[in-house]
């Protein structure tokens, strides 16, 4: 498995612009991100760093990607049960690529 080069964990108590600066960086690496394993990093870092607004963006590019599978859609589905509250627009497309997903466990029945 191919792991992505992650920015340093920025501390809670950091600047803004550190904050801005690790964003960009997550931002960057998200885009390069296309399995499972990878979101899964990403999160892993975004959680240690305790900046968990980037969730949202994550959890997006999660389910832009052309194949969602079952198992990116269930750890889509079990990150955004225990998120903070999100974006409504970002909560759309979750339940829009849940919808699309059909019966199963990822899917609405």
């Amino acid at each position: 498995m191919a792991t992505l080069p992650l920015p340093a964990i920025v501390p809670l108590a950091s600047a803004d612009d550190n904050y801005r600066q690790y964003h960009d960086v997550l931002r960057s690496t998200a885009a390069a991100a296309s399995t499972v394993p990878q979101f899964k990093q990403l999160h892993a870092n975004i959680l240690r760093s305790g900046v968990e607004r980037s969730l949202s963006f994550l959890l997006s590019k999660m389910l832009s990607l052309p194949v969602s599978s079952t198992t990116s859609l269930d750890y889509v589905l079990a990150v955004f049960m225990y998120s903070p509250p999100l974006d409504p627009r970002f909560c759309h497309r979750a339940l829009r690529a849940f919808s699309r997903a059909g019966d199963g466990p990822a899917g609405l029945s």
